[in-house]
């Protein structure tokens, strides 16, 4: 990708975060722009629900992270929205339920 499509990729984030009212980008969409650019970011894969979770991260490798993505959670360690060294697709799922459970309202996951 060159990078005038990488400046592309980041206009259009940009312009999704502002049509809802968000100063940032999420985690994923910060990500994505970084890869777009030609800059490594770790495997991952957003999901919205504990069972879309379970079934990402079979196709990685273990041990994973799991972290909550919500506008509101800018500093997610603090917010107990960061949960390290899952080393099943059991411990992913019960993260996401605990996560979710403590943190409350999450647009989903994403699973590093």
């Amino acid at each position: 990708m060159t990078n005038a499509d990488a400046a592309v990729v980041l206009k259009q984030f940009i312009d999704a975060a502002r049509a809802t009212g968000r100063l940032t980008l999420s985690e994923p969409d910060g990500k994505e722009v970084l890869a777009a650019a030609g800059i490594a970011v770790p495997q991952g894969c957003f999901v919205t629900t504990p069972i879309d979770a379970t079934s990402a991260c079979e196709r990685m490798k273990f041990p994973l992270v799991v972290k909550g993505v919500s506008p509101e959670l800018i500093h997610k360690t603090d917010a107990g929205a960061v949960l390290l060294n899952l080393a099943d697709a059991d411990a992913v799922r019960n993260a996401c339920m605990a996560m979710q459970d403590a943190v409350g309202d999450l647009d989903g996951f994403l699973i590093e």
